[in-house]
């Protein structure tokens, strides 16, 4: 789903003030831990809370792994990395730990996730006066 909404013009010579409108993919609604938890258990022989367990669980490891260090696979789903940036210095002696900015969690999603994405279709989203009012600005 899209909507389309007017922004700032951030073409290479654009005039201040210059705007253009653009695609903007919006979500349909939030799926909650405990709904997925729910259809995971009914495809499996699992009751809805030996799901919630083990996705529980998964986390609990997954955050375990990434604060050591490791790219946490899961098979075809894909995999999770720890990554930061860092302010530059002029020697390699004046760095330190401090200079790291937060840390971020990187997704690579796995070939079939890959492929959701690429056979993407787009459907307009109706109109309405909270889409236009906030969109605007």
């Amino acid at each position: 789903m899209y909507q389309v909404v007017k922004r700032r013009d951030m073409r290479k010579g654009a005039l201040e003030g210059d705007t253009l409108y653009y695609g903007m993919t919006k979500t349909r609604s939030i799926i909650s831990f405990d709904k997925i938890a729910e259809a995971i258990a009914r495809m499996s022989t699992a009751s809805s809370g030996d799901t919630r367990l083990v996705l529980k669980s998964l986390c609990t490891v997954m955050q375990d792994e990434l604060d050591r260090g490791n790219t946490v696979e899961l098979g075809d789903f894909g995999r999770f990395r720890m990554t930061a940036g860092s302010t530059g210095t002029m020697s390699e002696e004046e760095f330190n730990t401090g200079l790291f900015k937060k840390g971020h969690v990187i997704f690579t999603p796995g070939k079939p996730l890959k492929e959701v994405c690429s056979g993407i279709s787009f459907e307009k989203v109706k109109k309405t006066v909270e889409t236009e009012t906030s969109t605007e600005g």
